[in-house]
């Protein structure tokens, strides 16, 4: 069935900021950009990425607001295939905004509180570089969203649980790449294994869970 809807502008204008991003982090920096985006089959840009004294740098920081970006306009579509009433406004582009700062501020909340929480109880390398990890990983699983998002914008037969498929393929390369991350680290993860799985339960399962119930629609 051929989606009745008025207007996608609001996804087009993002979609040309978010271009003008990714061309301003190719001359950014290239070689980075290169190996992120390979990351779906090598994972040369940790290894670079170590012989830095930064994890996080501005490289990293441009491309978490961009995938950020495509997060929002995941969400936001999610919400008007369920038929959501306005979050704020009446125009749709003001909601995705709304949307996206939400999302960036709790992932920005989320990352430095538990920066804060390594720094004073252990301050652990091996912390910092999954945080780290977690953080590029993520972007990358929701960056890999954007051409399924694209198709299902542009080709007006496809449906909602095209969007699933999308979810799905974003969900399962990241829980594999954290897997892969565990795997790679299992020493340090099976001795510290009960203050592991009391930080999923505390800070991961139950801050998503508050804010898959700020979006979800009954």
């Amino acid at each position: 069935m051929i989606r009745d809807v008025d207007s996608y502008d609001w996804f087009t204008i993002s979609l040309i900021l978010i271009g003008f991003g990714l061309v301003f982090l190719k001359r950014l920096n290239k070689p980075k950009y290169n190996k992120y985006f390979q990351l779906l089959y090598t994972k040369t840009y940790f290894k670079a990425k170590l012989k830095e004294t930064r994890y996080i740098s501005l490289f990293e920081n441009i491309a978490f607001i961009l995938a950020n970006i495509v997060a929002a306009q995941l969400v936001y579509i999610f919400m008007m295939e369920k038929e959501a009433p306005e979050l704020f406004f009446s125009e749709a582009l003001l909601n995705l905004l709304s949307v996206f700062m939400i999302i960036s501020l709790f992932f920005f909340i989320k990352y430095h509180f538990e920066k804060l929480i390594n720094f004073c109880y252990h301050n652990h390398e091996f912390l910092n570089m999954y945080l780290f990890f977690k953080q590029v990983i993520w972007s990358y699983a929701v960056f890999l969203s954007l051409p399924f998002l694209i198709f299902f914008i542009y080709f007006p037969d496809s449906n909602i649980n095209f969007l699933y498929v999308t979810l799905g393929v974003s969900a399962v390369y990241f829980i594999i790449n954290i897997f892969y991350f565990l795997y790679k680290n299992r020493s340090f993860a099976i001795r510290n294994w009960y203050y592991f799985i009391l930080y999923l339960c505390a800070l991961e399962i139950a801050p998503y869970y508050f804010l898959y119930n700020l979006f979800v629609i009954e």
